[in-house]
């Protein structure tokens, strides 16, 4: 049990950072001065911590 609170405190953790990009983004816009490279890594700094969310809901849901 403590586990599954572990890994879903993680998850949560994990998953600021990526809302906080979300919202800095919806709010500012899209910056077109930025470089491709720029946004693949904002759109990796988004999605992994989401994806990273969704795996440990998923084990801490699959072990209770």
């Amino acid at each position: 049990m403590t586990l599954r609170w572990l890994a879903l405190a993680l998850a949560v953790v994990l998953a600021v950072p990526a809302v906080a990009v979300i919202l800095r983004t919806a709010r500012a816009g899209v910056d077109e001065s930025r470089g491709p490279a720029a946004r693949r890594v904002e759109a990796l700094w988004v999605a992994l911590p989401l994806v990273l969310l969704a795996a440990l809901i998923a084990l801490s849901a699959q072990a209770g």
